[in-house]
């Protein structure tokens, strides 16, 4: 049974009674079974126990009593994610057990915008202040939240890669059906606004093609060569730390839904969003401090959004070729 952690108990039980030999397999690191937040908060009530306890998968119950200690066994070699972007999601969420089996790159150096030269980059949005924080997305998405920063950055640089010929004529050479890019959204609200940005902007018919747009919760057991994620939750509403206010973190603060969100890119990552405001404790301040590592080591990039978006076309030389908007790198640009 595939996806056995997602699986809520009587999916469970059906296939179950067919074998006499029973393999489980899934990732209880990543997203649990989907069940109705009312039923949800109603059962944590009723039975006096932490709502987490009560979104655990059975998969994860057995995995880790001791029968499952027994009968399990962790596979620790991933083949999806370029070292340095399994490093982040390994260092992250696995206590950094993970081994990494692809080291060559499936796009061309030689094609690549400059912000994508490395495999890691963030586009911060920390400089453009509460500007760029989260807004609720309306009387249509409820109490779903969007980030219009967010979504111009994400915007201009789909339209800035466009216009790249070397990378739009490898997108041309793509089988069809296969979406390079892949737009990860923390929620729906950011999906449908930037779905609806990219429909006003003229790119490309084959450029076009080349991307999806979904929610991080849709996204499990998909992936793509490029992934561009946006964050959205940018506040000042959390705890405090070091004198000043964190992120309210919300779902976001789910270290599950932040995994999943990471491990779908194969060869580059970008996040787009808020950087320093998570608490160091926090998944995406412990993903915040993982990338910081990566920066050193030359393997990450640190973009400024409010460059991006107020000037696209302008900046330093990227090594891919072509010009770049501001990039540091480990001090370097």
């Amino acid at each position: 049974m595939d996806e056995a952690a997602r699986c809520t108990s009587s999916e469970l039980a059906v296939p179950i009674q067919a074998g006499k030999w029973v393999v489980l397999v899934g990732d209880h690191a990543q997203l649990e079974p989907l069940h109705s937040a009312d039923v949800v908060d109603a059962l944590a009530e009723e039975l006096k126990i932490p709502v987490n306890e009560v979104v655990r998968s059975d998969f994860e119950r057995v995995f880790e009593s001791a029968y499952g200690k027994q009968a399990g066994h962790t596979l620790k070699k991933q083949y999806r994610m370029l070292p340095p972007i399994g490093r982040l999601v390994s260092n992250s969420f696995y206590d950094r057990a993970l081994q990494h089996g692809r080291s060559v790159q499936k796009i061309p150096v030689d094609v690549l915008p400059p912000e994508l030269r490395v495999p890691l980059a963030w586009a911060c949005t920390d400089s453009m202040g509460g500007s760029a924080y989260q807004t609720v997305g309306g009387v249509r998405h409820g109490s779903s939240l969007q980030s219009v920063a967010e979504a111009d950055v994400i915007v201009a640089l789909l339209k800035r890669w466009s216009e790249r010929e070397p990378f739009l004529n490898w997108l041309k050479s793509l089988p069809d059906g296969l979406q390079a890019i892949g737009v990860i959204c923390a929620y729906a609200a950011q999906l449908d606004l930037v779905r609806r940005k990219l429909q006003s902007e003229s790119l490309p018919e084959a450029f076009r093609r080349a991307i999806k747009v979904d929610t991080i919760d849709s996204y499990q057991g998909k992936e793509n060569l490029i992934v561009v994620l946006s964050l959205v939750r940018n506040n000042a509403e959390g705890l405090w730390e070091r004198g000043v206010a964190t992120i309210s973190p919300g779902f976001m603060a789910k270290k599950n839904r932040i995994n999943v969100a990471l491990s779908r890119a194969m060869d580059r990552l970008l996040i787009v969003g808020a950087k320093a405001g998570w608490r160091e404790s926090s998944p995406l301040g412990v993903v915040s401090t993982g990338f910081d590592e990566e920066l050193k080591a030359g393997e990450a990039v640190l973009l400024d959004a409010a460059q991006l978006v107020a000037s696209p076309k302008s900046g330093a030389k990227g090594k891919g070729g072509g010009d770049s908007s501001k990039v540091q790198d480990g001090g370097a640009a």
